[in-house]
């Protein structure tokens, strides 16, 4: 049997049901209609990509064997996270569109664009100033005006060595041998052959050295602008007939490697030297506690 009880509170439910109903659906309230895309283009569809900056050479990206390559004004894998920040643009949602034909130009910084992206030599999309209250940037893409999230500038902006990876070496690379300052390591009839062998080594310490050198990542890449030093680390890899080779630059505070054919040099933290050039040594054996000789037990 229902009690008064009971009944106020499936009328509260109802209420509260109802309540619920009118927040999520908002009835009476026109929909916002769905945003269009800067452009028809899908990402997973660009093979190609051209940056042109004012007064800079122009910056171009080619997806061979299905990996993003730099291939002016470097030859250098490219920087992952940068060309998806890229690659993003081409389905921006543009907030605004405008027939610039009937607009003036200057007037948004697009007379004179100071970067311009070009996907798959098809679509172009220039960039112009931002608007004041959002701070969206206005692009142009045609002959239409477009206002979409500012995202994308920075990155198409930077300067060429910034999207560039930031590896050392290509992903996947299998080492066959090293030639360290000091030593060389190679890899015959299956086994590793180190010349100068340490007296004391970790027992890993080669498999230590290859996985340093192929995970190894750079704080910044920055043009060539010192001559190579007198040390040098030649990797001899599947797949190449020449070594690839580091000259060390400097050590402190920052250990700075120059790759001269490839005109760029690698900046790392001061203790990556350790990990990239020397072989590990076995951890420290721990001596057990002495036990107190003075303990009795009595009963």
């Amino acid at each position: 049997m229902m009690t008064s009880r009971n009944i106020l509170n499936l009328t509260l439910l109802g209420i509260v049901s109802v309540l619920v109903l009118v927040v999520v659906f908002e009835p009476g309230k026109t929909p916002e209609k769905k945003k269009p895309s800067l452009t028809a283009l899908k990402k997973e569809s660009i093979s190609k990509i051209d940056i042109k900056q004012s007064g800079n050479k122009n910056i171009q990206f080619r997806k061979i064997n299905h990996v993003w390559q730099m291939t002016s004004p470097y030859q250098l894998p490219a920087n992952e996270y940068r060309i998806s920040s890229i690659l993003q643009l081409v389905e921006a949602k543009s907030y605004s569109q405008h027939d610039l034909t009937k607009l003036n130009k200057s007037n948004f910084k697009l007379d004179k664009p100071k970067v311009v992206v070009t996907f798959n030599d098809k679509v172009s999309v220039a960039f112009g100033s931002s608007e004041p209250l959002t701070h969206r940037r206005y692009v142009q893409v045609g002959n239409t005006l477009h206002l979409i999230n500012d995202t994308v500038y920075y990155h198409v902006s930077s300067k060429p060595t910034a999207l560039v990876s930031l590896q050392l070496l290509p992903k996947n690379t299998a080492i066959k041998a090293i030639q360290l300052p000091d030593r060389k390591l190679e890899l015959k009839d299956g086994r590793w052959q180190i010349e100068k062998e340490p007296k004391e080594m970790a027992s890993d310490a080669v498999t230590q050295l290859l996985n340093n050198w192929k995970l190894a990542q750079a704080l910044d890449v920055v043009a060539a602008k010192d001559k190579p030093g007198k040390q040098q680390i030649k990797l001899f890899v599947e797949g190449r007939d020449k070594p690839i080779i580091f000259s060390i630059v400097k050590r402190k505070p920052d250990f700075v490697l120059l790759r001269q054919d490839k005109a760029v040099e690698y900046k790392l933290m001061e203790d990556s030297a350790q990990g990239l050039l020397t072989l590990a040594k076995p951890e420290p054996v721990r001596e057990k506690p002495l036990k107190d000789k003075t303990a009795t037990h009595s009963k």
